[in-house]
């Protein structure tokens, strides 16, 4: 929570990017009938909780930039 709030206090035009999918290598845990990949934002909002829920590993989403075809950074 802090590190959202710092960045909405510090870069408030960032909210939308965090918000947006981001790219997440699944690491070689590919369920059938998937991509390497999959796509989820940095914070999630949801009614049902006053705080954002974070999803970040650095090392996945550079892995996935690195090694598969997706749109860069």
């Amino acid at each position: 929570m802090a590190v959202h709030n710092e960045i909405l206090r510090r870069r408030p035009d960032l909210a939308p990017v965090m918000a947006a999918p981001w790219y997440m290598d699944r690491k070689d845990e590919v369920p059938e009938g998937k991509q390497p990949y999959f796509q989820i934002p940095i914070f999630n909002y949801f009614k049902v909780s006053a705080a954002p829920l974070s999803k970040l590993c650095c090392a996945f989403v550079h892995l996935c930039h690195a090694s598969l075809p997706v749109q860069p950074l």
